[in-house]
This record gives C-alpha cells, sequence and structure tokens, in this order.
C-alpha cells in the first residue's frame, strides 16, 4: 500500500471496472456451442459404450458361480439337517421308518421332543379292551317261545 488514499481506491475502481470485462469474455466463449459431426458423435458413444460393457464383462461369471453357491449351500444345510436327524434317531434307538415318518423338526431341539415324545408313547403297554364284553356276541337267554316258533316253521 502506498502512503496515498486516492490511490488505493483508483486501484480498487479499475479492478471492478476490469472485472466486468474479464467476465464479458468468458461468457462469449461459453456462449458458442461446441458441434460435432456425426462421425465424433458415434466415436464418443462408442466407446462410453464400450467402458460400459468392459464394467461388466464378467456378469454372466459372476451369475453361474453365485448359483453354484446357492445351490451348494442348499446341499450343505440339507446335509446338516439329515446328520442331526441320524443323531436323533440313534440316540434315541428309532428304526428308519419311525424317525422317517415322525421326525419332521427344523432343529436338534424339536427333533429330540419329537422322538422323546414318540418313545413315551411307544413304551407304554398297549391298553386291551376297556370295556369288558364289548366286541363279544354272547349267547342269548332260552326263549321258550321263540323255541316253540323255530319247531313248528322249521317242520312246516
Amino acid at each position: 500500500m502506498s502512503g496515498n488514499p486516492g490511490t488505493d481506491a483508483n486501484e480498487s475502481t479499475e479492478a471492478q471496472v476490469e472485472a466486468p470485462e474479464a467476465a464479458d469474455e468468458t461468457s462469449v466463449v461459453e456462449e458458442q456451442p461446441k458441434t460435432f459431426t456425426q462421425a465424433e458423435l458415434d466415436r464418443v458413444v462408442s466407446d462410453r459404450l464400450s467402458r460400459e460393457r468392459s464394467k461388466f464383462a464378467d456378469y454372466d461369471d459372476l451369475r453361474t458361480k453365485a448359483a453354484r453357491v446357492d445351490e451348494l449351500e442348499t446341499e450343505l444345510t440339507t446335509s446338516r439337517h439329515e446328520a442331526t436327524r441320524a443323531r436323533v434317531q440313534a440316540r434315541h434307538g428309532l428304526t428308519d421308518e419311525d424317525a422317517e415318518l415322525f421326525l419332521t423338526g427344523s432343529d436338534e431341539a424339536s427333533l429330540t421332543a419329537q422322538a422323546e415324545a414318540l418313545v413315551a408313547r411307544t413304551s407304554q403297554p398297549r391298553r386291551t379292551n376297556p370295556v369288558p364284553g364289548e366286541g363279544t356276541n354272547p349267547a342269548s337267554p332260552p326263549d321258550p317261545t321263540r323255541d316253540f316258533l323255530r319247531t313248528v316253521l322249521n317242520k312246516g
């Protein structure tokens, strides 16, 4: 800064005057749009498409691998479930047929509960007929009228 206060004011005024002129020059440049020929535009679009396609070049391979991973996860889950069911079956001494029919749980706790319930039911002695005489056909008591009718009708 110089010692003259008027000089500073003149310098700032000149800077303000020059600034609008500079802004006018850049706006003139921006107002003129860049034009492309069809060949240039085709080349730009083609390059952009090539870059995008290269990003997804291994997409089919990844999709195949993801499907295989899903397949293996399902197989692993099934194998674990079968191993758990076989372990519960062996622990409770169930037959393969009983295990197939009655052990339907999805985790070890539910499989164990089902096996214990099945073992409890099969270990109880079978009850005999709870109502005595049900299912038997006892002989009816002798009836003299019935006997008389039988003899008359059979001889007739």
